[in-house]
Formats: structure tokens, C-alpha cells, sequence
């Protein structure tokens, strides 16, 4: 296998995983992989907090995408943003903080399952 062969089979295998924590994440939670990895990204940062621009660095997603992924986990309260000496901030606030550590369970056995890692 080549280098190009590699890379398009790592890109396939990232597809399936995102598509089916996309889903079992949606159907469990009522929130998508990414709005997970947002969730998880701002539960890592000092207090729950990050400012816009660092969450864009981590997920790597234009400023305009984490906006649009920002919204819906604002108005279920499980977010919220607010600018601080001019910077733009998220916190994590307790619901987000519950809804992330129960669906990082269903993240983990999905994700286990896919390995195949999981056990019975």
C-alpha cells in the first residue's frame, strides 16, 4: 500500500466513525460528533471556557462553522458565549457539562465497538 492508498483509507475509516457516532450520538443525545468534540474541547479548557478563536484551532473548522454548531448547544442551555475585554468566549455551563459525560459513555462503547475493543 502506498502513501496516497493510505491516506484515502484512514480518510474512508474517519467517514464511517463520524457517521456512525454521528448517529448513535443523535438518536442517544440529540447531538452530532461534532458538537461533541466542541462539548469535549470547551470541558479541557480552564474553568470549561475557551475563546472562539482557540476553539477553531482545535477542531479545526472555520469560525463561521463552530458559530453555526454554537447556536443550537446555546439555546438547550448548554453553552454560552459572551465577550470578554473584546475576546470572544464559550463556557461549558452544567448542562452541557452532564449531557457530555453521558454521552462520552456512549462515545466510548461506540468507538470500542468499532475497534473492535469491546467487550461482553
Amino acid at each position: 500500500m502506498n502513501a496516497l492508498d493510505l491516506c484515502l483509507q484512514r480518510s474512508a475509516d474517519h467517514a464511517r466513525i463520524q457517521l456512525l457516532l454521528d448517529d448513535v450520538l443523535g438518536t442517544h443525545h440529540g447531538f452530532s460528533w461534532s458538537d461533541f468534540r466542541l462539548l469535549q474541547a470547551l470541558a479541557q479548557g480552564e474553568g470549561g471556557r475557551l475563546p472562539i478563536a482557540e476553539l477553531v484551532a482545535l477542531l479545526g473548522v472555520q469560525q463561521s462553522g463552530v458559530i453555526r454548531h454554537l447556536i443550537p448547544l446555546e439555546k438547550t442551555g448548554q453553552v454560552q458565549r459572551e465577550t470578554i475585554a473584546g475576546r470572544r468566549w464559550v463556557t461549558l455551563r452544567p448542562a452541557g457539562r452532564a449531557q457530555l459525560r453521558e454521552a462520552a459513555l456512549t462515545a466510548e462503547a461506540t468507538c470500542a465497538e468499532f475497534a473492535g475493543l469491546a467487550t461482553t
